[in-house]
């Protein structure tokens, strides 16, 4: 591992027994998401809440590993946030800061990834960040999946986290976290995972990523109202990719220019 697993061990505890109220931000993913999925119907959230409204959503007293373990699918806890400079603990913004000065990087913000024992492993499905991320493992094990750029293109990391691991995800690449074939471990016990935000640099390049996204965005639901699957590994396939391209392939449109930006083996990726 590449981060001392005593202290990760001690910063999950703490994030563990942090009280609801005290986050600035908590998200409960919907029981319904799946790992290998690259779009659903739906919202991806169950629900959300801010600062003093997350002590209300559970019990008083309720801690962060309460609340996941109520639930049946992953949370996500808001920990820092460099906009305003808040930590929700001196030891998490120390951590943050180290890494800051270590790797040279600006953190933007750290969120807490907790995924409850046998319950949905899942978060986001198949997704893209308009900046880089760097995932820690404190506690457990979770599974994480790295492609490229473009829908279905192959994937590149495929590695079961465990507590010390790290993968550093640039911009614009696909992703996702959780999956069915779970080990005794992950099906046993929950697990804490650290997210960290880097904004890309050049500035010019954050930019450029923000509109990627949000035109991958567009172009996902453009797909999804025809697709006869969301399935990654589908859509990786000759025929997924063939059944993709045919859709929007004689037209001119600029939804259809954006989608064939977006598909692996596309002329104009």
């Amino acid at each position: 591992g590449a981060f001392d697993k005593h202290s990760l061990s001690a910063l999950a505890s703490e994030i563990e027994r942090l009280p609801m109220k005290a986050l600035p931000m908590v998200k409960a993913f919907a029981p319904s998401n799946a790992a290998d999925a690259w779009a659903r119907d739906g919202a991806h959230i169950a629900w959300s809440c801010l600062g003093e409204d997350c002590g209300r959503v559970h019990a008083p007293g309720t801690t962060v590993l309460d609340a996941v373990t109520e639930n049946a699918a992953p949370l996500a806890a808001r920990l820092s946030d460099s906009r305003d400079g808040s930590a929700a603990t001196a030891a998490i913004g120390e951590w943050v800061r180290t890494l800051a000065d270590t790797t040279g990087r600006p953190v933007l913000d750290a969120d807490a990834y907790l995924t409850p024992p046998r319950g949905v492993s899942a978060s986001l499905g198949w997704h893209v960040d308009d900046v880089d991320v760097l995932l820690v493992m404190l506690r457990g094990e979770k599974r994480f999946r790295v492609a490229g750029s473009r829908l279905g293109s192959p994937t590149t990391i495929d590695l079961t986290m465990r507590t010390g691991d790290a993968i550093y995800i640039p911009a614009l690449n696909f992703h996702t976290g959780g999956g069915d074939d779970l080990s005794d471990l992950a099906r046993n016990n929950h697990s804490v995972l650290l997210s960290v935000a880097h904004r890309p640099l050049p500035a010019a390049a954050a930019a450029a990523a923000t509109r990627h996204v949000a035109e991958w965005r567009t172009v996902r639901q453009a797909l999804l109202a025809r697709a006869p699957s969301a399935g990654w590994e589908w859509a990786g396939t000759r025929a997924g990719a063939h059944w993709l391209g045919q859709q929007f392939g004689d037209s001119d449109s600029s939804t259809a220019r954006m989608v064939r930006r977006h598909l692996a083996n596309s002329a104009e990726s």
